[in-house]
């Protein structure tokens, strides 16, 4: 028998029965519990015979709450020989090893209470959910944001991971209402665990998909990556070291753990340091190495140019805004006397994402330029579709999935201006 032991400890709200159930099974196998975190329970060999449990499910059974025992409530456990050991999930673990010590008054029908209670914490958070997601697709600026800024679609995902969860709860919860009905509910140990990996696969799932997005962001710079994975590991390898330290015991345990624990502190802070100047240096290297690749895209890419319109000196900007929806290239030259041109190129990956571009540009242009897009009657490609504001060399052409924005300087030439979307409108329809 090990003196020491790491087990997965994750119970629903409501199922505060069995985890007294589940810590008494413990008991009879000779351990008792230690501490609670993130999940996990550590258990200790027990060597006294009079050790008992209760759990106190009062913060979980109000729909608003913080989840904190109220101190009077406290006051009522320490003062009868209970002491406290633990908390998951609002409910607090008390022990005893006073043969003497009373039970204490637990609140009545408090599974009832606790079933209803997160069925509207989940039902609230379904519905605040889904008053995200219709104000986010109301907005045509967001959702020009969206398509094109991969943090915006991972985000949506996770959140919409967590509805799906929200949902299973609330099935969850009216599965053991029925059960409870019934009197089929199994409350033992192992019942409770069952039902408490629903949180298990929410923290798995969140943590897996932020870790996936992070290495689809960095899989151009794996220098960052390990730059950022180095602590990790550290922090692993320490928790690896400490848990070690602590299961051999020995009476110098507890320094020992304490001065491992600032040794590890200290390597990862000077780790985190070094990681960050190092990452500082590589972002501005790839900054200045992407904009000359991303200016070089001009030459191939249907925009405006500077020398379409006007002579002289000029200087040339670029940005690009690519996601798992689409590519944006944003292109600008000008003069120091305020002679410019710009472009606004998106190559959409699905029909979605090409109107929700559209849509915004068209409704932001005519705000920005003052005027209002009116089809160009001039005979268009097959698909092809071009606005233009009268008065303003500001127009907008789309081809499917292809959706343009330019202007011209208002110094520039008309005849030029019509040359040039003329080419434009023939280079996209190819």
């Amino acid at each position: 028998m090990k003196d020491s032991c790491i087990k997965i400890f994750s119970f629903l709200p409501s199922d505060y029965d069995s985890i007294e159930n589940y810590l008494e099974e413990k008991l009879k196998e000779g351990y008792r519990l230690k501490w609670i975190k993130g999940g996990f329970a550590g258990f200790v060999k027990n060597e006294s015979d009079n050790i008992r449990y209760v759990v106190e499910p009062y913060p979980n059974t109000n729909f608003i709450t913080f989840k904190r025992l109220p101190k009077i409530r406290l006051d009522q456990y320490t003062e009868n020989n209970w002491y406290f050991v633990g908390k998951t999930r609002g409910n607090y673990i008390f022990f005893t090893d006073k043969a003497h010590a009373e039970y204490p008054n637990l609140e009545p029908n408090s599974k009832e209470k606790i079933i209803s209670a997160e069925t509207k914490r989940n039902g609230a958070l379904l519905v605040l959910l889904i008053f995200i997601a219709y104000q986010c697709l109301s907005s045509k600026a967001f959702m020009y944001s969206y398509v094109l800024m991969n943090i915006y679609i991972y985000i949506s995902v996770i959140l919409a991971f967590l509805g799906i969860i929200s949902i299973a709860s609330i099935f969850m919860y009216a599965l053991e209402t029925v059960r409870m009905q019934n009197k089929t509910l199994d409350t033992s140990g192992k019942g409770g665990i069952s039902r408490g990996r629903l949180y298990t696969v929410r923290n798995i799932g969140v943590i897996a998909l932020a870790f996936l997005f992070f290495i689809y962001e960095t899989k151009s710079t794996p220098e960052i990556m390990l730059l950022l994975l180095i602590p990790v590991a550290i922090m692993i390898i320490a928790a690896l070291v400490l848990k070690s330290i602590a299961e051999k015991g020995g009476e110098n345990a507890s320094k020992k753990i304490t001065n491992t624990a600032f040794l590890f502190g200290a390597v990862i802070t000077v780790f985190i340091i070094v990681s960050l100047f190092t990452m500082q240096k590589i972002n501005t290297a790839s900054a200045q190495k992407d904009l000359e690749i991303s200016l070089q895209k001009a030459e191939t890419l249907p925009v405006l140019h500077y020398s379409d319109f006007f002579d002289g000196e000029y200087s040339s900007l670029s940005r690009e805004n690519n996601s798992l929806m689409g590519e944006n290239y944003l292109f600008s030259e000008a003069d120091k006397d305020g002679n410019n041109v710009f472009t606004n190129y998106t190559l959409a990956k699905n029909d979605f994402a090409a109107q929700k571009v559209f849509d915004y540009l068209y409704t932001q242009g005519q705000a920005d330029y003052k005027g209002e897009f009116v089809p160009v009657e001039n005979s268009l490609p097959e698909g092809v579709e071009a606005y233009t504001i009268e008065g303003k060399y500001a127009f907008m052409i789309r081809n499917g999935r292809e959706i343009i924005l330019m202007t011209a300087g208002e110094a520039a030439d008309k005849a030029d201006v019509d040359n040039a979307l003329e080419k434009i409108i023939a280079s996209i329809s190819e």
